[in-house]
């Protein structure tokens, strides 16, 4: 580094190195990460004449027109990491972590998603590991595009749209989770809360 004495309003503090962030009870410094995203989709599928013609070649009697369409999504996310407590008694290790997205899809709108665990090790080769987080999906080019078609299905109402008694989502816990894990569903709730508690592994 060079330093010029007779230039007064010259300094070399910002050349220093600083102390990372650390717990008064830890040595490892704090860890955190943030960013943000850009993603656009497209998708399309062409079919031949017999296909879109009902009762042709599906065999429930539906015809399987064309799909076209797209969307996109911008994102940004957090994630902090901090060891609170180091080399102590019943407190080998203690770290906490936290971490939040924010989405926003042109088609269906935004979402706010965040995890919080944590990770207490108190001796040597014995961890017990925490987590609660919260998770959304956004449906995909298939579910948002493909168009109404008429089938020969039994089905007179769609269950995750508007089914009653039996096969209605609230009701019904295997109606629900399909529901879900097609990103269908309006009654059943799109926000699933999960929890884990365990050791490594």
């Amino acid at each position: 580094m060079v330093l010029y004495p007779d230039l007064p309003w010259y300094s070399t503090r910002c050349c220093q190195r600083r102390r990372p962030v650390t717990s008064p009870f830890a040595e490892t410094s704090v860890g955190f990460a943030i960013g943000g995203e850009y993603r656009g989709y497209r998708g399309s599928s062409l079919s031949d004449l017999l296909s879109q013609t009902p009762g042709e070649v599906l065999g429930n009697g539906a015809a399987n027109p064309d799909t076209s369409g797209r969307y996109n999504v911008y994102e940004a996310f957090g994630e902090l990491i901090v060891p609170v407590v180091e080399d102590r008694f019943l407190a080998k290790n203690l770290t906490v972590e936290v971490g939040g997205r924010y989405s926003h899809y042109n088609t269906t709108g935004t979402s706010f998603t965040y995890k919080a665990g944590g990770t207490w090790e108190p001796v040597s080769g014995f961890k017990l590991r925490g987590n609660w987080q919260r998770a959304t999906r956004s449906p995909n080019l298939a579910e948002l595009f493909s168009p109404q078609t008429t089938g020969l299905d039994n089905f007179a109402v769609d269950p995750c749209q508007g089914a009653r008694g039996a096969l209605a989502p609230e009701t019904n816990a295997a109606i629900a989770a399909i529901c879900n894990a097609q990103g269908a569903c309006r009654l059943c709730g799109s926000w699933p809360d999960r929890g884990t508690f365990g050791g490594p592994g």
